[in-house]
């Protein structure tokens, strides 16, 4: 529910050319970082001895492959359309 709700956020957020970060210790946890991308975050912010880990994950990534604005998940289409 909480990855849901972070998803409609960047959604929203990218969708209005809004800024919209990730803070805090959960953008620090690598595979949380990664996910966080992958639903459209374009910003983490954590501490500095938590960038090396984070920015390997990061790498990782096909980001070509990702769209600007991810799809929504379908119950929240659902309910954006009525």
């Amino acid at each position: 529910a909480v990855l849901r709700m972070v998803h409609l956020t960047l959604y929203n957020a990218n969708a209005a050319g809004v800024g919209c970060s990730i803070c805090g210790e959960s953008a620090a946890v690598p595979a949380l970082a990664s996910r966080y991308v992958q639903l459209g975050a374009r910003s983490l912010s954590m501490a500095a001895p938590s960038i090396p880990e984070v920015k390997d994950a990061l790498l990782e990534l096909d980001l070509s492959a990702l769209p600007f604005t991810p799809p929504l998940p379908p119950a929240v289409e659902a309910l954006q359309n009525g």
